[in-house]
């Protein structure tokens, strides 16, 4: 007969709010899209919560973008006009800020990521307030709908 330790059971994952997060990213794989383009597959932890956040980096010119600032937001320096080679590997462990809102999926609302914070002072900023501080005011940027989001 199998034993184990008993825990305070947990609600599950449960549902992520519009707002901002740390995540990290804990799986980056390589696979191609439907329509035949290179892409990367992410799989991101969301910081003291058990949700997860995916996000798919397409290799097409009009999502370049995207790739610029998901690359930026994790460290990495992106230089206008050069070339870079992505390494999914190379992704994982990486933290960076997001901006969640919430879409539709199946009829059933869905968190989606609709900004990767690149900026380092609005990040070092909001690291080094106290954990509750931080807290208050991610919910305060999500509640504010004329503002743009601020850590």
């Amino acid at each position: 007969m199998p034993t184990y330790t008993q825990s305070t059971p947990t609600a599950g994952f449960g549902t992520l709010d519009a707002g901002d997060y740390k995540v990290t990213i804990e799986n980056a794989e390589d696979d191609v899209s439907k329509a035949g383009n290179d892409m990367i597959k992410l799989t991101l932890g969301i910081h003291g919560r058990n949700n997860k956040l995916f996000e798919r980096l397409v290799f097409t010119e009009n999502a370049y973008w995207k790739i610029d600032q998901v690359l930026a937001a994790l460290g990495f320096e992106v230089e206008d006009g050069s070339d870079f080679s992505v390494e999914s590997d190379k992704l994982i462990g990486k933290s960076a800020w997001v901006t969640v809102e919430l879409g539709e999926y199946n009829g059933k609302p869905s968190p989606e990521i609709s900004v990767w914070h690149f900026d380092p002072d609005m990040i070092a900023d909001f690291e080094s307030e106290p954990a509750g501080e931080q807290e208050e005011r991610a919910k305060a940027a999500a509640s504010a709908e004329s503002e743009p989001s601020k850590f």
